[in-house]
């Protein structure tokens, strides 16, 4: 299993935060890659939520919680897609002195054997590192002004 994390303050409270994150259904609001999503499950949120992404570069992806805690984070399934066997990412926001601390840990396997591996060295492991770390952008800049956060969205540098 391979894996890869990011963590990021956000200069917002946690129940901020939270309110955005558990808008399952809603991360196409936030999230740059995403040009699309919605609810594949009656609840937006919570335990078996589950959503339909629209991923530039990737096509569709559906994902399903299988871990919720209330107003701290999540753990969601995500489809196989492209050189992705399978996947469960990890979210959390934690108060810290006044802010959020926002961590996404991913883990993941590869298909395609020794392709897929060298593959994940090559490009993929860089890639999930960026969308990432944009995606905690586009979170935070989406928390801060309100904004929906489209395709064309760049993280500013000191991000």
């Amino acid at each position: 299993m391979n894996n890869v994390k990011v963590q990021t303050t956000i200069d917002a409270s946690v129940e901020e935060v939270w309110r955005v994150l558990a808008d399952f259904g809603g991360i196409q609001k936030w999230a740059p890659s995403v040009t699309n999503s919605y609810s594949l499950s009656e609840n937006n949120g919570g335990p078996e939520a589950a959503r339909h992404c629209d991923v530039a570069g990737f096509g569709g992806i559906q994902e399903y919680i299988t871990e919720w805690k209330e107003g701290s984070g999540f753990t969601y399934r995500v489809t196989g897609v492209g050189p992705i066997k399978e996947a469960h990412s990890k979210w959390s926001a934690e108060a810290k002195d006044g802010k959020t601390v926002v961590t996404t840990a991913i883990d993941y396997s590869t298909r395609f054997g020794i392709l897929g591996s060298v593959l994940n060295a090559l490009v993929l492991r860089r890639k999930l590192l960026q969308g990432i770390v944009l995606g905690h952008a586009g979170l935070q800049h989406h928390i801060l002004s309100g904004e929906t956060v489209g395709i064309d969205f760049r993280a500013p540098a000191s991000a």
